[in-house]
């Protein structure tokens, strides 16, 4: 049987970015098995192709039976801004609803990724577009699009959750519904990666693919706050640009702060949608003031109560410090081995991330990171002394795991975000496993929502994710998610 693991639509389907690395497909050596899910017939002349390309890689033959070749370059697509997407290569036939095979996810590293080829693909019949060629991009594109908005989230009854023997579900009783939905006719976000919330209970989203920032009213009414085409120009609402907006804080005027990763900037937006440039500049490492300070992705950021940035540089495995001026420092991390990064906990400059991407920062002004390529949660005292809060197993790498439990007891596989409450909890995007983790202030982890990959409200055992990527809490302690592969924002109501 070949090693491999198939799911459903993600939040690759719709990405028109394009890189070719090299992609190794590891199979059984036997061809794989395309079929009509209903009837059990072998299927003739299914396509697997690069969706991203448009280039056909090969063909099934009477029998149904396709073999992909190793080593081939495929395209795939990876969104720049967001070293977590998935890979994109699809099985498709005239008339079937195109299915992706999914491969290990993306994590920012200069790696070849692999995906699995599985002995057998069951085809379902397209019930809304049974004529569209699934060889033509923007038939495939329509065709994905209907079939994601079929597939809401639901309540979900518990015998189908996906249980784990190692889970410790909070005690806490908690609830998951939808807020804001990316595929409904009303609202579209795309690959959103950062959630802020006003003293008015407004929710500010970074809609990183639209390179857009948009306002959720409450009510749920959505709205384009700031940005329209990819670019950099500051100005007021759509005059603004962005490319890849993706970590997302708010001050107590309600200004925001957006670190513009793919422009290598912090940008800020005030609440009339006015944007200005606080710093950065070109691509690359600097401190500095202003523009002559340098990031390389910025990802995620946080603001303490002085209005001082700290922000998750991603590219350069560091947390740099930004004043109100604009005035940039580096506050922890040695930068070593670029993108991929290390691991070491230490003083500031000693100290090494692999990707951190999220950051809190809680009354005392401890910094807490999310570090996804170590799968860890690091804590960074207010003298950039660093340690490590929770997690364990591989660093450096695409591996990870799930445990709950104590510190290094527990395990977390690509944590992409984090917020606190007053209480001091932090809440973690654990994206790899498509749960959110809670971890008291002496480090005690467990699963506070989530059960396994999919699309479901309700308690929080049973509710689902699909890939999320970013949280945000209010004053009343209800946290707010960036269900990224889903395109929609989620709400968590904790009792």
């Amino acid at each position: 049987m070949a090693l491999h693991r198939i799911l459903p639509l993600s939040a690759a389907l719709l990405l028109t970015g394009c890189v070719l690395p090299v992609l190794e497909v590891v199979h059984s050596g036997l061809e794989t098995k395309i079929y009509d899910a209903e009837t059990g017939e072998p299927l003739e002349n299914a396509f697997a192709f690069s969706y991203c390309c448009s280039s056909a890689l090969a063909r099934s033959n009477r029998s149904g039976e396709i073999l992909l070749k190793p080593k081939r370059r495929l395209g795939f697509v990876l969104v720049p801004s967001d070293p977590f997407s998935d890979l994109d290569l699809w099985v498709c036939k005239e008339g079937y609803n195109p299915f992706l095979i999914e491969s290990h996810y993306g994590m920012g590293l200069h790696t070849r990724p692999t995906i699995y080829q599985p002995d057998s693909i069951a085809l379902t019949k397209s019930l809304l577009a049974p004529t569209e060629s699934c060889t033509d991009r923007e038939a495939i594109s329509l065709a994905v699009t209907r079939f994601e908005e079929r597939q809401r989230c639901h309540p979900m009854d518990q015998t189908t959750q996906d249980t784990h023997a190692v889970t410790r579900y909070s005690s806490r009783t908690t609830t998951v519904s939808t807020l804001a939905d990316g595929t409904g006719s009303d609202a579209r976000f795309h690959a959103s990666n950062g959630i802020a919330i006003d003293k008015a209970g407004s929710l500010y989203v970074a809609d990183t693919e639209n390179h857009r920032i948009r306002k959720v009213s409450p009510t749920g009414e959505v709205s384009t706050l700031a940005g329209g085409e990819k670019g950099e120009s500051d100005g007021t609402g759509s005059d603004a640009q962005f490319n890849a907006p993706f970590g997302i804080s708010i001050d107590k005027a309600g200004n925001l702060y957006v670190a513009d990763t793919e422009n290598h900037r912090i940008r800020k937006v005030s609440p009339m949608g006015e944007v200005s440039t606080l710093t950065g500049s070109e691509k690359g490492y600097a401190d500095g003031s202003g523009s002559a300070a340098k990031f390389e992705r910025p990802t995620g950021i946080a603001i303490d109560a002085s209005n001082n940035l700290y922000v998750a540089d991603s590219g350069n495995n560091r947390i740099r410090k930004v004043t109100p001026t604009g005035e940039v420092s580096t506050l922890a991390g040695s930068g070593a081995i670029p993108w991929q990064g290390g691991f070491a906990d230490g003083p500031g400059n000693a100290a090494q991330f692999g990707w951190p991407t999220g950051i809190a920062i809680d009354a005392s002004n401890n910094l807490y990171v999310a570090d996804a390529n170590n799968h860890r949660i690091r804590k960074i005292a207010p003298n950039g002394e660093v340690s490590t809060l929770a997690g364990s197993g591989a660093t450096g790498s695409k591996e990870g795991g799930f445990a709950d439990g104590p510190g290094s007891a527990a395990q977390f596989k690509q944590p992409t975000d984090i917020t606190i409450d007053k209480a001091g909890n932090l809440y973690v995007v654990d994206r790899g496993n498509s749960r959110i983790r809670e971890i008291t202030p002496n480090g005690e982890v467990s699963t506070l929502a989530g059960s396994g990959l999919g699309c479901a409200d309700g308690p929080g055992s049973v509710a689902q994710f699909y890939l999320p990527s970013a949280i945000a809490i209010d004053a009343s302690g209800n946290l707010y998610v960036a269900d990224n592969g889903k395109y929609r924002i989620r709400k968590i109501v904790i009792e």
